[in-house]
């Protein structure tokens, strides 16, 4: 009888599987993204993170343009402003990052929801477990976040939110 390898399968890092997906094409953000200013979210509800949340240091051999994203960043996520956001960027590495977000808006509160996210094209791509696609794209004017969030959980729509996809401005958190 051969040795069994399934094992060594749950030894393999989440990021060198994630690392694995198939490349896919740099973001189109809106032509004038660059150009939006950060918003304040009119929203009956906020978005809350745990206070014991912890961020690890990214590792100094992780290049700047990643590392970049490590941290807390919150805004509102629409032009709309009925949606506030908070995503904490809590471990990275060169290949992705563990990711935990809130989301408050005016239907409630989605709080310290966690998902896995790969780089990609200098561009933190995830998939929360409802199946929305978050995308974090470092700014080339200042130095806040692009957000793109393709939706995909009604749950976490207000009724006033037609759209399914969402661009915005998050800005660092102290």
């Amino acid at each position: 009888m051969g040795k069994s390898y399934v094992g060594y399968l749950y030894a393999i890092p989440i990021f060198a599987v994630l690392s694995m997906a198939p490349a896919m094409a740099e973001t189109k953000w809106p032509p004038a993204q660059d150009n939006v200013k950060p918003q304040i979210s009119r929203s009956l509800n906020k978005a809350s993170l745990s206070p014991v949340l912890k961020i690890s240091k990214p590792d100094s051999s992780i290049p700047q343009d990643i590392a970049f994203f490590s941290g807390i960043w919150a805004g509102a996520p629409c032009f709309a402003a009925n949606t506030e956001v908070k995503i904490a960027v809590r471990e990275l590495a060169v290949e992705g990052a563990s990711v935990v977000y809130s989301v408050g808006n005016n239907l409630g509160s989605f709080n310290d929801q966690e998902y896995d996210a790969v780089v990609m094209d200098g561009e933190l791509v995830g998939q929360t477990p409802s199946g929305s696609k978050i995308i974090l794209g470092k700014r080339t004017k200042d130095k806040n976040l692009n957000i793109k969030w393709l939706r995909r959980d009604d749950t976490q729509r207000s009724p006033d939110d037609k759209s399914h996809t969402c661009y915005g401005v998050l800005t660092r958190e102290k």
